[in-house]
């Protein structure tokens, strides 16, 4: 779910907008808050959408990195440290390392098949 869906926006809304939408979304939530951890993290997840839609450069960053094909790479904040990618090991665990075991197994069955022929 993207911050125009927390708070129930399009992509054309003014600040005038978010923000009435911001104290329409904390408001709602503060009638269902139970103090459940779902109703903290519903809480959350308002203030970023407000803190980041409010501000025009994260909004700006935000809206290249969701909606111009990298919406793998979600908006983080400035003092966030991005999430490494570990592919590359998976790749290397999964793939790599039984392909050369089986390598070596062939390579020397091919040798002792040498071997007991050259005999």
């Amino acid at each position: 779910m993207n911050h125009y869906e927390v708070l129930g926006l399009t992509r054309s809304a003014t600040q005038q907008d978010i923000q009435s939408a911001f104290i329409k979304a904390a408001e709602s939530q503060d009638n269902v808050d139970d103090g459940t951890l779902t109703s903290s993290a519903n809480a959350r997840r308002i203030q970023r959408a407000y803190d980041v839609l409010i501000d025009p450069e994260a909004r700006k960053q935000y809206e290249r990195d969701t909606f111009r094909g990298r919406i793998r790479t979600p908006y983080r904040h400035p003092g966030q440290r991005p999430v490494k990618s570990h592919l590359w090991w998976v790749m290397f665990t999964m793939i790599i390392i039984p392909v050369a075991w089986l390598f070596s197994k062939f390579v020397f069955l091919i040798w002792g098949l040498v071997r007991t022929l050259a005999m």
